[in-house]
């Protein structure tokens, strides 16, 4: 029997098969729009090092931002994600690109520490890392054996029936080097897309602010420039026809931009995000930076092939060198009561909580005399050279071993900012911190 109930049943039906079907919910029209991610200027920061509390950046934080996106988003890096060119760093370069490519990355620029690093060691990171290159206006010199066609002018893709051309330069004014051809970014980028239908145009710049702004007005048919090495990041702007925008800062930001609806919408639908040290961990990139812990604990690096410091020896200067902190106890008996108690003396030991005792970014902060004449060398070799030691303030004090008249070559005062920077240990203040070693002449 066909009630009165049935009846406004059938009712509401008809009238939802007659709704607009543009009309969803928030999160459905989230789950609409193409929504890219960029990072950039990692600068060999797979993870902060953790001698403060509240640091940004790292490949696991980052995942946490990227994964928790509606959908599936676009990633790309703007590159400078080498820290350096020997081969520790091509090693966390590479642990970086095997981030990434869990991440799903669809195009890594080629910035100018990437051109820094030499040919011999492209030719191998391309097949060993397995990450899309992209680069419009760089290209290797005839001399390197690079394997052919690993970078790419640009790359497409499609997300939500948008069809998306990331393309990547990097600055000719920023690349000192002859390994690399670097032509004019404009006219490169021009050649790129006239042939190439799209319906947004992402430009990945390794550019200063002042080209990126510049490349976006002299460019009308490219939707987003995003960029570093600007210093400090840029929040989203639009000049001309694009937004310009910048994550950088040893990757401790990122942008996320919206490809799709108006200029308007894609404006406010563009943002900076902080990788705040409050985010969740990743379990995949966990597991990756283990990896990289456990290659260094094989190689265990040697401080003076890791290139992560630099020892110089004065001119004509005689015993030069790290005597050790046990060579002063017996003039300084009391002042080494004092270090054997501080956090200095078991200062290596904290890196080893953290697994992370093999890594020369730590080590150079965490040992005694990295790098210098008779300081640490491996952890294997160096077991007497573990901690902060006397000489990381005073300076290698052999010859005032040899000839106690002699002074210790460095003044203690000027050495502390070395470690214990902005970056590591931000609350530092001199006057707060020596009376916890207070030492020497009262």
């Amino acid at each position: 029997m066909f009630t009165r109930r049935c009846y406004l049943a059938l009712l509401t039906l008809i009238a939802l098969m007659g709704c607009d079907s543009k009309q969803r919910s928030p999160v459905e029209s989230q789950e609409l729009a193409a929504v890219l991610y960029c990072s950039g200027d990692t600068a060999g920061w797979i993870t902060p090092c953790g001698c403060t509390s509240g640091q940004s950046g790292g490949m696991s934080r980052r995942a946490s931002i990227i994964e928790s996106e509606n959908g599936k988003p676009i990633y790309v890096d703007v590159g400078g994600a080498p820290a350096g060119i020997t081969e520790y760093h091509v090693e966390k370069f590479l642990a970086i690109l095997n981030g990434e490519k869990e991440l799903g990355v669809v195009a890594h620029n080629l910035g100018v520490s990437e051109l820094e690093l030499s040919p011999q060691a492209w030719e191998t990171i391309p097949e060993r890392s397995g990450v899309p290159f992209v680069s419009t206006n760089a290209e290797p010199s005839s001399s390197a054996n690079t394997p052919k066609g690993w970078i790419k002018k640009s790359v497409l893709v499609e997300s939500h029936s948008t069809r998306i051309q990331i393309l990547g330069i990097v600055s000719p004014r920023l690349v000192r080097n002859d390994h690399w051809k670097v032509s004019d970014p404009k006219q490169a980028i021009l050649a790129e897309i006239a042939n190439t239908k799209a319906d947004v145009r992402v430009l990945l710049a390794y550019a200063e602010e002042p080209e990126l702004i510049e490349l976006a007005k002299s460019i009308p048919e490219l939707s987003f420039v995003l960029g570093g090495p600007t210093g400090q990041t840029l929040p989203p702007r639009r000049h001309g026809r694009a937004i310009v925008s910048s994550a950088t800062n040893k990757g401790k930001y990122l942008v996320r931009a919206k490809l799709t609806g108006s200029p308007e919408e894609r404006l406010a639908g563009t943002k900076v995000i902080e990788v705040s040290s409050e985010l969740p961990q990743n379990g995949k990139q966990d597991a990756n930076l283990d990896r990289f812990y456990e290659l260094l604990q094989q190689r265990d690096f040697s401080s003076r092939e890791s290139g992560v410091a630099t020892a110089r020896v004065p001119h004509g200067v005689k015993d030069y060198e790290i005597a050790g902190s046990e060579s002063c106890l017996k003039c300084h008996e009391a002042d080494q009561h004092v270090w054997t108690g501080s956090h200095h003396s078991h200062a290596f030991a904290s890196i080893q909580k953290s697994n992370a005792h093999f890594e020369p970014a730590c080590q150079v902060c965490h040992t005694t005399g990295y790098a210098l004449p008779g300081g640490f060398e491996t952890v294997m070799a160096s077991a007497d050279r573990l901690g902060v030691g006397c000489e990381n303030c005073h300076g290698p004090s052999l010859a005032h071993v040899k000839q106690p008249t002699k002074r210790t070559p460095f003044n203690a005062v000027d050495q502390c900012r070395k470690c214990h920077d902005l970056e590591n240990s931000p609350k530092f203040d001199y006057a707060t911190y020596w009376p916890k070693i207070l030492h020497g002449k009262k």
